[in-house]
């Protein structure tokens, strides 16, 4: 064999290209063009050549590549529950899959909240003692020495304690039992109110004899005769149980009692007093659904209703059942000067459809398993009265007074019953507007039918 070395520069260049090897006629000679493997320079010189027109050729270089930084992770509870005066505590755990340090961060929280430190300053949890009833987001951020981060929301709940079956009944008079013949006017109470009538009681009768409340279940009433959507929140009422007695404690807006009782469920009907109806004169002066007035009053009941609503989702664990309100007007009513027979009962569906449609709407952004809807607002051939503003005597001679002293006397005689019947009719006999005895039993029903299909 012979080896054949050329200088650099020539052969050996070749070499690092090919190698090939010859054989003469008689096969006694083989020739190895070699790459001149003792010289280091030589070799190196041959490697760079050859990776620079390897990469000519491909296109490509030669690098080399890390791998990506990752993000943290972290671990922490969701959600945060407390009652108001108990102290939360919760750990935050965060770590980098590269091995990184992680520096966690909390975002402002409410009253009482504050991050845990370990003795380095960094942040290993949180705790929390709740001073108000509500929810709130506070996001968990957790970040490494290149910049990436990770986040997570936590929902911090504070409630009042519960009050484990109990129905609290809100709203207006339809919700405090007002429609009793006779002895409404007779000021029980600065509400108006009659325990034993008021649907929200009757559902809560209903549902512990089926057995979806505990026998001795508490039932609350709060609503009050002529409260708007506004003076839920702001007017105070005193509390009083299923046989009328007050409930110890300072007396408070409706709202306000249940956010503090934290009930099983709330029933609320609202409505009627945010169109005006006592002056129902006033109100055929007003009576285009689109008048400036009437929007307004729309306007007004759909704000206060909304925060309502959003505050008894945010600071309670109660479930709602609210009704639209009902129309109790009939195809020929009368009793309105001027309105023969007709203007008054259209004028007031036109009102009460846009309360209506507030109401459902606004309802429909919750869950069913929060808030139910309870329609009242299909039932006229169930609610209708012969004369929506109520009997004559109502309006003549001395208003209310001579209505009163009429009907306990015999001289009045309701012109509102259906077919003249009262034992066919769900109206008041007196007014003519609110449901009667057997009304509350009907609204009654229908909440419970709804709370047990939940």
């Amino acid at each position: 064999m012979i080896e054949i070395c050329a200088p650099v520069g020539t052969i050996c260049r070749a070499a690092r290209k090919f190698r090939w090897s010859w054989a003469g006629p008689l096969g006694a000679a083989l020739v190895i063009l070699a790459a001149c493997s003792g010289d280091s320079v030589a070799d190196a010189e041959m490697a760079r050549d050859s990776d620079e027109e390897l990469a000519a050729t491909t296109g490509s270089t030669t690098t080399t590549s890390e791998a990506p930084n990752r993000p943290p992770e972290l671990r922490v509870a969701p959600v945060g529950r407390a009652e108001i005066g108990q102290r939360l505590a919760e750990p935050i755990l965060a770590f980098d899959p590269d091995g990184d340090d992680v520096v966690v961060t909390t975002t402002d929280g409410p009253l009482g909240f504050s991050p845990t430190l370990n003795s380095r300053g960094r942040v290993t949890g949180f705790e929390w003692e709740p001073l108000e009833p509500g929810e709130w987001i506070v996001e968990v951020t957790g970040t490494d020495p290149d910049g990436a981060t990770t986040s997570t929301e936590v929902l911090l709940v504070a409630r009042n304690s519960r009050s484990i079956d109990m129905v609290l009944a809100m709203g207006d008079s339809i919700a405090a039992g007002f429609g009793r013949d006779r002895s409404d006017f007779l000021g029980v109470d600065e509400c108006f109110r009659s325990e034993e009538s008021a649907y929200g009681l009757q559902a809560h009768d209903a549902l512990i004899d089926v057995g979806a409340l505990e026998t001795g279940a508490e039932a609350v009433l709060v609503a009050c005769a002529g409260a708007t959507t506004g003076a839920l929140m702001g007017s105070p009422v005193t509390a009083t149980d299923a046989e009328g007695q007050p409930r110890d404690g300072p007396i408070r807006s409706q709202l306000q009692w249940a956010i503090d009782l934290n009930p099983t469920i709330v029933t609320l009907t609202i409505g009627i007093s945010d169109v005006g109806l006592f002056d129902a004169d006033g109100l055929m002066d007003i009576a285009e659904p689109e008048s400036s007035d009437a929007l307004s009053r729309q306007s007004t009941m759909r704000t206060n209703l909304e925060a309502t609503l959003g505050e008894l989702v945010t600071a309670t664990d109660a479930h709602i059942a609210i009704t639209t309100y009902y129309d109790p007007t009939a195809s020929t009513p009368n009793g309105i000067d001027g309105c023969e027979g007709e203007c008054f009962g259209a004028a007031f569906a036109d009102r009460l459809q846009g309360l209506n449609a507030a109401i459902i709407d606004i309802t429909g952004r919750y869950p069913e398993g929060r808030v139910s809807l309870i329609r009242l607002d299909g039932a006229n051939d169930v609610w209708e009265a012969g004369n929506a503003t109520g009997p004559d005597v109502l309006r003549d001679g001395l208003g209310p007074l001579q209505g009163l002293v009429d009907q306990f006397t015999g001289g009045g005689v309701a012109t509102c019953s259906r077919d003249g019947d009262p034992s066919r009719d769900l109206i008041s006999g007196l007014d003519c507007v609110h449901p009667n005895a057997e009304g509350h039993m009907e609204i009654g029903r229908l909440v419970v039918d709804a709370l047990l299909s939940i």
